[in-house]
């Protein structure tokens, strides 16, 4: 219910909690390559990771917070960015990750768009990152 992504809303959670796949990443790991093909969502719990487009890191995010939610509105558009863990050494970091394959079928397209819009922070000036 902490993640940006469900908007506090109890039957999304529970609907990703049922699909996500929980993973931990080492001090560094790259989860995302900018012009990628994959299509995976991932729902940050611990930890935090850098936004890079064409190596210049432009934000971070952090635990209850998601990277890859583009990819849930157009699976078939490459990653805009590469997202890397930026946590501190001494931590890893926790993501919940939601499979294209698992997460279409969750939820139609027209509410994978509402849930990425009601999640975008006000005042981005345009797509979440």
């Amino acid at each position: 219910m902490r993640q940006e992504f469900v908007c506090g809303d109890r039957a999304i959670a529970e609907r990703f909690a049922s699909v996500g796949e929980l993973q931990e990443f080492p001090a560094g790991a790259e989860l995302i390559k900018e012009t990628g093909e994959d299509n995976d969502l991932y729902l940050l719990l611990a930890g935090s990771v850098a936004i890079v487009i064409k190596g210049v890191q432009v934000n971070t995010r952090a635990a209850g917070q998601h990277v890859g939610e583009m990819a849930a509105i157009e699976p078939s558009q490459k990653r805009s960015a590469t997202v890397a863990d930026s946590s501190i050494p001494e931590r890893s970091l926790s993501l919940a990750i939601i499979k294209t394959r698992k997460f279409t079928p969750t939820f139609s397209s027209s509410r994978v768009e509402r849930i990425v819009l009601r999640s975008w922070p006000l005042g981005t000036g345009g797509k979440p990152g």
